[in-house]
């Protein structure tokens, strides 16, 4: 049976780059069918998507979201996206996770070689838009996501 992953909080990007790319992997797609229900559909899910976009199909915001998955499933892999570079993401899913008294420490490609060994810290997967639609990193990307959801 394959792992499916919910587009939590798709932006048009998420869904034209990442959705192709989490099929590569074989991993099944799940989208929100409206306002509220994400509570519903993280049940079945073995990972969740959430952009950091300003506009998204989902009118909650990206902190609603997270904060809605972590309190059906604390420890269902998440995964960020967004236009902004590694570094810039990095602070912004750090403040995001603290507002909601998380902890975890944000891997992606500019980090693969300074991703710590130590499993004390959950780990959060942040992918740019640039990545996605690169193709050399795509392999890396598909690495990263086999190893962050399994």
């Amino acid at each position: 049976m394959s792992k499916t992953v919910l587009l939590a909080r798709p932006h048009p990007f998420i869904v034209q780059e990442m959705k192709p790319l989490l099929e590569q992997c074989g991993y099944g797609i799940r989208k929100p069918d409206g306002p509220g229900v994400i509570d519903t559909q993280v049940k079945g899910c073995d990972a969740a998507v959430i952009s950091l976009a300003l506009i998204s199909n989902v009118t909650a915001s990206a902190e609603d979201v997270t904060a809605s998955i972590h309190g059906v499933n604390p420890k269902l892999p998440l995964i960020f996206a967004s236009l902004l570079p590694f570094e810039r993401a990095v602070s912004t899913i750090t403040g995001l996770l603290g507002k909601l008294g998380m902890a975890a420490h944000v891997i992606g490609i500019s980090s693969l070689n300074s991703t710590p060994s130590s499993n004390a810290v959950p780990s959060v997967l942040y992918l740019a838009k640039d990545e996605l639609s690169d193709p050399a990193k795509r392999e890396q990307i598909k690495q990263l996501l086999l190893r962050h959801i399994g």
